[in-house]
């Protein structure tokens, strides 16, 4: 069980990782495209 719960913190920090760079990317993406992300 104690496996388990580690295999899934480290499954939701993946996640987390994994959101945080498609913001970064989609961040990237309006930027480029002449829109102010902040303002959105």
């Amino acid at each position: 069980m104690e496996k388990n719960i580690v295999r899934l913190e480290e499954y939701l920090n993946e996640m987390e990782k994994v959101s945080l760079e498609q913001l970064h990317q989609t961040k990237s993406k309006l930027t480029s495209a002449g829109i102010n992300p902040e303002a959105v």
